[in-house]
């Protein structure tokens, strides 16, 4: 499993931002894939969740669990809706600042410890930020449906280091076996089956993992949203 690092953050960080730059306020106010959220949307989320690490890595600095919305989840999406209907300029000026900020907070060691979304909720290690980060960037790029930030520019350091993981999740959600093999020659198998292999490269399969892509002959998944149902 590849660890991510900073520079991998900041790799990603430059590719969103030189999207979001170029784009026109048509684009801005557009439906992204996900449900209800403009493109605005999307980038209103990954600017707040810069500054909500931020405020991680100084609860953790300051020894406190690192809560990265202390106000909570209902004051998080008001102020995601509220930036998202913002003059393009202003959500893309807080989605640079916000990305700065990370930069300074994360480019020095955090210490280690339990991190939570809100109080209360369940905890992350602030070891697991870069990843969180980087995923925030390469997985939402995505969502914003535009092509520049489609699955297929994933970076093979983010596929290689979340790959592994979420591929755990896919026995709790599907009661059917899965049996791929990637590009590089690696199977992926949830048991024993008498199907035959799929061909799917790792960008593919991380993609129908995570529910940003519908995989030729994978079978649908127990949504993300509907993790009650994982293990039925």
């Amino acid at each position: 499993m590849t660890i991510v690092d900073i520079d991998d953050v900041r790799s990603a960080t430059a590719r969103v931002l030189d999207v979001a730059t170029g784009m026109s306020d048509a684009t801005m106010s557009a439906s992204s894939r996900l449900p209800g959220w403009s493109v605005g949307h999307v980038f209103a989320h990954m600017a707040l969740n810069a500054e909500a690490f931020v405020c991680v890595a100084v609860d953790r600095r300051g020894d406190r669990t690192g809560v990265m919305y202390p106000r909570g989840m209902a004051t998080r999406n008001a102020d995601i809706e509220a930036l998202a209907l913002a003059p393009r300029s202003e959500v893309i000026d807080r989605l640079r600042d916000s990305c700065r900020a990370f930069d300074v907070a994360w480019s020095t060691r955090v210490p280690d410890g339990a991190c939570c979304t809100v109080e209360g909720s369940p905890e992350f290690q602030a070891s697991t930020v870069l990843l969180r980060r980087l995923r925030e960037m390469e997985v939402h790029g995505a969502d914003t449906g535009l092509e520049a930030l489609s699955f297929t520019e994933w970076t093979e350091s983010y596929v290689s280091a979340d790959l592994e993981d979420q591929w755990l999740t896919v026995r709790l959600r599907t009661d059917e076996t899965v049996c791929v093999i990637d590009e590089l020659g690696r199977e992926w198998s949830t048991g024993v089956t008498t199907s035959p292999r799929l061909d799917v490269t790792r960008r593919e399969l991380l993609a129908w993992i995570l529910d940003r892509k519908r995989g030729a002959g994978l079978p649908a998944l127990v949504a993300w949203g509907d993790q009650s149902r994982w293990g039925r």
